[in-house]
């Protein structure tokens, strides 16, 4: 994976972490269907893997959450599912199909005006 220096992550706690690539991620849902997250953002000091539900908002998304389970709709259809576990939902039923072949984007102006 190719480095691109710019951007930051800051979590709930007012920590921040540095962003150190852009790519594509690829997974294979609950329903056996690969869907594709495009400009996912590389954090190594994070342990887990986080979804930006105002990113997919922006690109369309609608959600529901009832019983501890989030929905996410595009075009009436369910493209995701996750449990909640205390305040944080989990991907239910997911695969990353061939994590090595993500793309790396080395433009420093696709990092302008990123906030999460």
């Amino acid at each position: 994976m190719g480095e691109v220096a710019g951007g930051v992550v800051q979590l709930g706690n007012n920590v921040t972490c540095n962003v150190i690539a852009k790519g594509t991620i690829r997974f294979r849902m609950h329903d056996d269907v690969v869907r594709t997250l495009t400009d996912v953002r590389y954090v190594p000091e994070l342990k887990k893997n986080l979804i930006s539900l105002g990113t997919l908002e922006y690109l369309g998304c609608k959600f529901t959450s009832e019983g501890g389970v989030l929905k996410d709709f595009q075009d009436a259809f369910v493209i995701m599912k996750a449990h909640r576990s205390g305040s944080l939902y989990t991907l239910l039923d997911s695969t990353v199909i061939d994590p090595t072949a993500v793309s790396i984007s080395d433009n420093l102006s696709d990092f302008d005006g990123i906030k999460f």
